[in-house]
């Protein structure tokens, strides 16, 4: 039995380890989980951004988790909470984030485990708010964002990308 940081009811958090590196890169390179996303990036770039994630945990307690489906023991995604990386209008902050994998889309799984984080973020007074964002398109992220009540509180061109793509930014108050 796997050990976790924290649980929900279907859901396992934990960090990021070496059995999970095929995972990580096979997620950051499907071409429709990355769809919303600038691009897809090598595995080496990938590899790196493992190794960010596990150094988040490591050096402020959270970060964006491994998440497992309990029952199965599959990996299911990518969530959890970090610092925004970049400056825009709504930094400094705290963002949460999802990405999950394609067998796992439609099931209320990003909801859940965004349910989680915000209430493990909240326990360990983490933020008193937290920033999601996504692009324009990506209509299944924004109804996560606002079935968890998050506020649209503006726009942005998301500077992690060639073309500058426009996104929606949302807050919520813990």
């Amino acid at each position: 039995m796997k050990e976790y940081l924290f649980e929900s009811k279907r859901l396992g958090f934990r960090v990021l380890d070496d059995n999970d590196k095929a995972f990580f890169i096979n997620l950051g390179q499907d071409p429709e989980v990355m769809k919303y996303l600038p691009a897809i990036e090598s595995e080496e770039k990938l590899l790196e951004k493992m190794v960010s994630l596990q150094e988040f945990h490591r050096n402020l307690g959270y970060t964006f988790w491994v998440v497992d489906h309990k029952e199965t023991g599959d990996q299911l995604g990518i969530i959890g909470v970090k610092p925004v990386s970049f400056e825009a209008f709504f930094t400094p902050a705290i963002e949460i984030g999802w990405r999950v994998a394609k067998k796992f889309w439609r099931q209320g799984f990003a909801f859940e485990a965004a349910t989680r984080c915000l209430e493990f973020a909240k326990e360990k007074n983490i933020a008193k708010e937290i920033i999601a964002f996504t692009s324009f398109d990506n209509l299944s992220s924004q109804g996560v964002m606002r079935k968890l009540n998050m506020k649209h509180i503006g726009d942005f061109d998301y500077p992690h990308s060639e073309e500058n793509i426009k996104h929606l930014a949302f807050r919520i108050e813990l």
